[in-house]
């Protein structure tokens, strides 16, 4: 699943993970990593790139067109420092995010009655932050990263 220009400016939804999420939920920690290898190795970005422009132009009617370029190529190269990235580049990036959120992880934790709920809750706190900060990264990617992080036992990344 590639990331959308529209999914950069406007954010994930909680139902979007929540989508991702049921796809990958009964995979292995092996079978996820896999997954999350074969995002970030597929790149459409141009393509989204150029669908945001042609939608994008009429967004900006009256604008001088030196102003949509000038966005145009600030987003183009926004994206492309995300492209590229390692599994491991994006585990350090997952891993930053929550303990950056350890305080409202850990309350989730203590109130959440299940597992499943809490894992959603989480997901739904840190992977729009994370997809809104590293634009270009695919949210699977994300979504895949934190799951794995969470079979592996999340409690471990929290700041103590």
């Amino acid at each position: 699943m590639s990331q959308s220009v529209y999914q950069i400016v406007l954010g994930m939804t909680r139902q979007e993970t929540l989508e991702l999420y049921d796809r990958i939920k009964s995979l292995n920690i092996d079978q996820l990593r896999a997954v999350v290898v074969r995002e970030l190795a597929h790149n459409s970005y141009d393509e989204d790139i150029s669908l945001g422009a042609s939608c994008g132009c009429t967004m900006l009617q009256g604008e001088p067109s030196s102003s949509w370029d000038s966005l145009l190529g600030a987003l183009r190269g926004y994206i492309r420092k995300a492209v590229g990235r390692t599994p491991e580049e994006v585990e350090v990036i997952c891993k930053l995010t929550i303990k950056s959120r350890s305080n409202a992880i850990k309350d989730i934790l203590r109130k959440s009655p299940s597992t499943t709920n809490c894992v959603i809750d989480i997901l739904s706190l840190v992977v729009p932050i994370i997809v809104e900060q590293y634009a270009g990264i695919p949210e699977m990617a994300v979504v895949g990263t934190v799951v794995i992080l969470f079979k592996q036992g999340i409690q471990t990344y929290l700041d103590e």
